[in-house]
């Protein structure tokens, strides 16, 4: 039997946002769906503030993360049909509540993978 290697990686982070973005990268990852930045960016933004039809679009491209009303659109419909997204009410949209986002107090972020 081969032994097991432990590796330890400890990463102390400044902001809520980048724990955010690292627990919705590792489900992603693990789901074997690619994000490009934007799209990451996105759901960060839709995790911590919520996604509202009046104003959400608006924030979206005022923080640069998509240019267009209309992709930012575009890309809520990819990240529905993705499952990262469930509409909770018309034009009303929160992370799927199946990935188990973190986003109050302080918090340790640890997982452990294990290839046999």
């Amino acid at each position: 039997m081969e032994k097991i290697v432990n590796i330890i990686k400890k990463v102390k982070v400044s902001d809520i946002e980048t724990l955010i973005g690292a627990q919705i990268l590792f489900y992603a990852y693990t789901q074997g769906i690619w994000l490009n930045k934007s799209e990451l960016d996105m759901l960060v933004h839709i995790a911590t503030f919520g996604y509202n039809k009046d104003t959400s679009l608006k924030e979206i491209v005022e923080k640069k993360i998509f240019k267009s009303e209309q992709t930012v659109r575009n890309i809520r419909g990819k990240l529905t049909k993705q499952g990262f997204l469930v509409e909770t009410k018309k034009k009303h949209f929160v992370i799927n509540p199946e990935i188990t986002i973190h986003n109050k107090g302080n918090i340790l972020y640890e997982f452990k993978m294990l290839k046999l």
